[in-house]
């Protein structure tokens, strides 16, 4: 996975970008539905998805934490709210069978969770490509996540 992590005066940002060996249109219905998104990332869902507006993050506790939709472009791009940042998921079909998804986040510089947000959006990306490839998730270690912590914590600059 090609990764790029920055900062700014105000934000923290984050470009991943993943090739996925399956189709276009398979690639979209994992993120762009809610019976595909719960496959890679169960705790988030469409509120209305005939005609979507918000997403629902489920946080464990019994609440959740509405994200709207910014944007959405059938089978091409998703853009929602994400805590007080944002996040843009475009998909290019790359060559017949192959995907390419770049993920883009921004998150103002104050939220204290920045590290652990970019480095769980890598794992979810990287159960993405699995399941849409296998139909199977990806069990994501300990050691590893805290390895991807270290290197954006490093990468940031924080």
């Amino acid at each position: 996975m090609k990764t790029e992590y920055w900062t700014d005066e105000y934000s923290a940002y984050q470009t991943l970008e993943i090739e996925i060996n399956e189709g276009h249109e398979h690639v979209f219905y994992y993120f762009g539905t809610s019976e595909g998104s719960k496959q890679w990332f169960p705790e988030l869902t469409f509120e209305d998805e005939a005609r979507p507006e918000k997403l629902l993050l489920e946080l464990g506790d019994g609440t959740h934490d509405h994200m709207y939709i910014l944007d959405l472009i059938e089978r091409k791009r998703l853009v929602f709210t994400w805590s007080a940042g944002d996040v843009r998921i475009e998909i290019v079909e790359a060559e017949e069978d192959k995907t390419l998804v770049r993920f883009q986040e921004r998150l103002p510089a104050a939220i204290g969770n920045i590290v652990e947000d970019f480095a769980g959006w890598y794992f979810q990306l990287e159960n993405l490509k699995h399941i849409a490839e296998t139909g199977e998730l990806q069990e994501v270690g300990a050691d590893a996540l805290e390895e991807r912590k270290k290197k954006v914590k490093e990468e940031l600059g924080l």
